[in-house]
């Protein structure tokens, strides 16, 4: 997966992560739980790539929350 496939990932992943951490309808939430599952096993990454989207994700999910 190249950097910009890996950072698109991420933003995506970070946003249905602040879905599931700040949003009140159970609905929404599982339904946010359940994309990010799909999206992280379609993904295929190697374990670089999860640590790199790990942090990326954690970095814009920090940013976010902050603001």
């Amino acid at each position: 997966m190249t950097k910009k496939q890996l950072k698109k990932l991420a933003k995506e992943l970070a946003e249905l992560e602040i879905i599931i951490q700040t949003n009140e309808s159970s609905e929404e939430v599982e339904g946010a739980k359940e994309k990010l599952i799909k999206l992280t096993q379609a993904a295929d990454l190697e374990f670089q790539e999860i640590l790199e989207l790990d942090e990326m994700i954690h970095e814009l999910v920090t940013k976010q929350l902050e603001s």
